[in-house]
């Protein structure tokens, strides 16, 4: 279901999402500084997250854990502000329950396998425009991170609206 459908009735809404090499969200610079000083061992959800680096931005967090081997997400911890963007608690739920529309599910599920993959971000700008009007626009930062076991791997996402 579109998430914009009260909003714009019937007229449809277009997503662009494409991976960006720069943010330009002030916001994201908090959370590439939170990479950049990761232990030698990475991130570990429950003992590095969270911190005070981004205390801030915990409300703009979800923690991903890859299941189907990596063909779905569960979205282990979501804050208010997605939450609220998205207009319902997501805790719990799969990425493919959250976003029904198969390329807006794939672009997402993708790129987090990707990171992990990768070890490295990975940031994507994502626009949702009716005709010529923007809805909505925003940059999500995604890291690679451990999961509280210790073994697994998950990612971390920073979800910065404007």
């Amino acid at each position: 279901m579109n998430r914009f459908e009260n909003l714009v009735g019937k007229s449809p809404v277009e997503t662009e999402l494409r991976v960006i090499e720069r943010p330009i969200h002030p916001d994201a610079a908090i959370a590439m500084a939170f990479w950049q000083g990761r232990p030698a061992d990475g991130i570990r959800i429950g003992r590095d997250l969270p911190c005070r680096a981004v205390a801030r931005l915990l409300s703009r967090i979800a923690v991903c854990e890859p299941v189907q081997g990596g063909g779905d997400y569960r979205i282990q911890l979501a804050g208010g502000a997605i939450d609220q963007r998205l207009g319902r608690n997501v805790a719990g739920r799969c990425l493919s329950e959250v976003f029904d529309e198969p390329t807006e599910f794939a672009v997402r599920r993708d790129g987090l396998n990707g990171v992990i993959a990768a070890d490295a971000p990975r940031m994507m700008r994502i626009v949702y425009r009716c005709g010529s009007v923007e809805l909505l626009r925003h940059e999500a930062v995604a890291l690679p991170v451990t999961a509280p076991n210790g073994t697994d791997r998950w990612a971390l996402v920073f979800a910065l609206y404007f």
